[in-house]
């Protein structure tokens, strides 16, 4: 076992005193998270039923075709409103409607997938944008 020197003040006493004192592991058991179930199968629905994000994308991408600027705003307010229960497409309502944690689940993963697809699109036009640019550059020289 490894010891260590540890050097104690004495501000009572106005002296230095030395003493081998043991160095104590610390080991600490972190508790396993446990996983819920029904939000996990949320989430998988989620990923394998949500497909109608594509109207902020679309709106994203125009907007951030004409100016990456202009694309910026719509990207900020959809990323900011959650996806419509209309638009959820969820396979097993009776769950989605008796269960916190699928709904949550399944809502998360949803707006996970609209805020990439939203950003992705963005992303695209601005890609767009700076490829023109950098030809419109090279074009002058």
């Amino acid at each position: 076992m490894m010891k260590a020197l540890t050097l104690l003040l004495s501000f009572f006493v106005g002296h230095i005193t030395y003493a081998q004192e043991p160095v104590k592991k610390h080991e600490e058991t972190i508790p396993l998270k446990v996983i819920d179930t029904l939000y996990l199968k949320g989430q998988i629905d989620a990923f394998k039923s949500y497909h109608k994000y594509h109207d902020a994308g679309t709106i994203t991408l125009v907007a951030s075709l004409l100016s990456p600027i202009s694309g910026l705003v719509p990207a900020i307010v959809f990323s900011e409103i959650p996806p419509k229960p209309s638009n959820l497409n969820c396979p097993n309502m009776e769950l989605f409607t008796t269960s916190v944690s699928y709904y949550r689940g399944y809502t998360d993963q949803a707006r996970k997938i609209k805020n990439n697809r939203v950003w992705k699109s963005w992303l695209i036009g601005l890609g767009v944008n700076a490829s023109i640019a950098v030809l419109a550059i090279l074009a002058q020289h």
